[in-house]
């Protein structure tokens, strides 16, 4: 499939970006931090997999890195005393019911989805604050924290995993009835019921499968961390926003492709990265995040009045 012209600006940038760092930034070509910064991008790529899901509906999904926390705390227990699969399963189990609620709360009692996703961010947040009093949990087997730290050969585990979601998500979305739905959903929701699409179904396995991945996304990274406590994802939500912005995932919902996210994970590495290796403050890190995402928003504004004009 050809890329549209607005893929291909984004790609364009994100070249222009990563030809900048190479040759301004110490150390940034160097072989440790190539590698630093695939892990950190398809991380962030998984990360935002969750919010992108919603936002593909025209909804938005606050509370990924509270479901993530109190996840992978839960499932932290577990694992620390030797069951790793068994801890990974609750995890996933924990996340995916998280998710769940929400979107029966969205479709069936026709909550909004900001004020219900918000909510359920201080809810679960809370929980996991309560669960942990505060304190990690730390010291887990290599059996679990090879999830995070392994690579095979140079290629770090959460690049392959990563990898790995994002093109089975990008199958689905595209090979699949559960995709179309999902596309048709976010571009018009009345019109897809008048066509008799399963509407509010299909909001709630979004929502599912939201919670789903932000409770994987933070059992990689705890694995990665070899410890887990309550504030984990603090900054997901924007975090996973942001990656999806850049990637092309529209807020409207119905447009984007779940591939963009890697697009989407390298700008916002490569500029944390960068921040780092000069030694700027990490506020800095902020504002070039804030201005490459107004730029993309622009991009985007101007080729679609230059597409309407020229039709």
């Amino acid at each position: 499939m050809p890329l549209s012209s607005r893929a291909l600006y984004r790609v364009a940038a994100m070249l222009v970006i990563l030809a900048a760092a190479w040759l301004l930034v110490p150390r940034f070509g160097t072989e440790s931090n190539i590698i630093n910064l695939l892990r950190q991008a398809f991380l962030l790529a998984l990360v935002a997999t969750g919010v992108s899901l919603s936002m593909l509906v025209a909804g938005l999904d606050l509370s990924i890195g509270a479901v993530a926390a109190l996840s992978s705390c839960l499932a932290a227990t577990v694992i620390v005393q030797g069951h790793v699969i068994l801890g990974i399963l609750v995890g996933l189990a924990v996340g995916a019911v998280g998710g769940l609620f929400n979107g029966v709360m969205i479709a069936k009692l026709k909550l909004p989805f900001f004020i219900m996703t918000f909510s359920m961010m201080f809810i679960v947040r809370g929980v996991a604050l309560t669960y942990t009093q505060g304190t990690s949990i730390h010291g887990f087997p290599p059996s679990f924290t090879w999830l995070g730290k392994s690579f095979v050969g140079p290629i770090p585990m959460p690049v392959i995993l990563g990898a790995a979601v994002l093109g089975l998500l990008h199958l689905v979305l595209t090979k699949t009835t559960f995709g179309r739905i999902t596309y048709a959903v976010g571009a018009n929701a009345e019109a897809a019921r008048f066509s008799g699409l399963a509407v509010d179904r299909n909001l709630i396995h979004v929502y599912a499968l939201s919670g789903l991945l932000a409770s994987l996304s933070g059992l990689i990274y705890i694995a990665r961390l070899n410890a887990a406590d309550a504030d984990l994802g603090m900054m997901w939500p924007l975090e996973g926003i942001a990656v999806a912005v850049i990637g092309g995932i529209a807020f409207s919902g119905g447009e984007g492709n779940i591939l963009g996210l890697i697009l989407g994970g390298i700008v916002m590495a490569v500029v944390g990265n960068c921040v780092n290796l000069l030694g700027l403050p990490a506020r800095f890190q902020d504002f070039f995040i804030g201005f490459v995402i107004i730029l993309v928003v622009l991009a985007d504004h101007l080729t679609r009045k230059r597409g309407k004009a020229a039709t």
